[in-house]
């Protein structure tokens, strides 16, 4: 739409444009850590300031949605000014409707309300998957980090993987604090989640040990342990990543480690 000139506050179908100051949009992208491997996606992408600076800044691929047709030319033609046309693309439409399944990174600057309604969607993309949003948060979906930058706050969460249950595996023969290697053991987890907030307990062959410093972020979970040993107590590192049902990763002591698999255990059906 040759010759459209947006108003600062004016009328959107979801929101009033507001557009990002700039410091705000590069740290925007600065704490979602944004490469040249990212595919970010911009929801309510108004003039293109955030999908131009994700390719001209960092490098990356971005897609801004817009519903606003006059918003749309000018962020076209912002983007071939900037020589940013082949990394950037802009689709007239809603926001709700556009299918952003392959996005490794989404940007918002909408509302509480709106945030909290494409949420499911976002919680369902790819553990691992960031989202960044200016001003306006999640309810109860807590963000992994925030930071405040001119007065204005910026919430980003890692999509988190699915550990929720009962998990079994073996481990070892490992490294003893001591001098001479443990014998293999079976270690089960219990977990419950709440988004990315993790709790539960391990199992050593059957026995409890006190787990700590558990965390889940997007798909690596780790916490650690107390192994004591005759004259010495070391701390013991567990570190997977999550796929599907089996975490796979490493068991670490003492600077040395072996590695780890342990399964999803289905739950029981009613009556067994």
């Amino acid at each position: 739409m040759k010759g459209f000139k947006p108003v600062l506050g004016q009328e959107g179908r979801d929101v009033v444009w507001l557009p990002t100051p700039t410091a705000i949009t590069l740290r925007m992208l600065e704490i979602a850590r944004v490469g040249p491997a990212d595919r970010v996606v911009d929801l309510g992408s108004g003039d293109g300031r955030i999908p131009i600076a994700a390719a001209s800044a960092f490098g990356a691929r971005a897609v801004g949605v817009e519903f606003s047709p006059g918003m749309v030319a000018l962020a076209r033609d912002l983007a071939a000014r900037a020589g940013v046309s082949e990394r950037v693309r802009f689709v007239q439409g809603d926001l709700f409707a556009y299918d952003f399944r392959d996005a490794t990174v989404v940007t918002l600057f909408l509302t509480n309300a709106l945030n909290l309604k494409l949420r499911p969607a976002l919680l369902a993309l790819p553990p691992g998957t960031r989202v960044v949003s200016h001003l306006f948060t999640m309810a109860d979906w807590l963000p992994d980090e925030r930071q405040v930058l001119d007065e204005r706050a910026i919430h980003l969460w890692v999509v988190p993987a699915e550990v929720g249950g009962h998990w079994r595996g073996k481990v070892g023969p490992m490294p003893a604090a001591a001098p001479g290697p443990v014998a293999p053991f079976t270690i089960d987890l219990k977990l419950t989640q709440t988004f990315q907030i993790v709790e539960g307990g391990a199992l050593r062959d059957g026995r409890f040990i006190g787990i700590e410093r558990l965390r889940l972020r997007g798909d690596e979970l780790a916490f650690e342990w107390v192994q004591s040993a005759p004259d010495d107590t070391t701390r013991v590192q567990f570190v997977a990543r999550v796929e599907r049902d089996r975490l796979i990763g490493t068991v670490s002591v003492g600077g040395r480690s072996v590695p780890l698999l342990l399964a999803r255990v289905p739950e029981a059906s009613p009556g067994q």
